[in-house]
């Protein structure tokens, strides 16, 4: 995961998890609805990531940790109705959403090249081209 229960707690108050996961009235957030709602934005960031690096990555990526958390939150607020999602989260999810778009396209990077878990990737090398402009002049 990008992000643990413990990075989301650094971001939210306990008593906001609590009215966002408690379904059962005991007062205490439920690290279940937690986890899935971690689990849910690293599925939705890898969907974007994976048109431009190659997945699992490795390492930790502080952008995508704090990304993992604002897609996080904002799961947990949608997925409860009578919760209303706050502007606050709303901007901070709507930017979340830009920095994956911009991350696939190119136009940003996660700063240090994240490296892939598991083997490397194999590198193909040929001999110099037979046709060329120069060897083909005058034919």
């Amino acid at each position: 995961m990008y992000a643990t229960p413990t990075d989301l707690r650094l971001r939210i108050t306990e008593a906001e998890l609590i009215r966002l996961t408690d379904e059962h009235d005991l007062g205490i957030a439920s690290e279940d609805r937690i986890e899935a709602a971690l689990e849910a934005a690293e599925i939705e960031i890898d969907s974007y990531l994976a048109a431009r690096y190659p997945l699992p990555l490795s390492g930790e990526q502080p952008l995508l940790k704090q990304l993992a958390c604002d897609l996080a939150v904002w799961g947990l607020y949608a997925s409860v109705e009578h919760a209303g999602v706050p502007e606050t989260r709303q901007v901070r999810y709507e930017h979340a959403i830009a920095t994956l778009k911009r991350l696939a396209s190119g136009q940003q990077t996660l700063g240090s090249a994240p490296s892939a878990s598991g083997s490397e990737a194999a590198v193909w090398t040929g001999e110099s081209k037979v046709f060329t402009r120069t060897k083909m002049k005058g034919l």
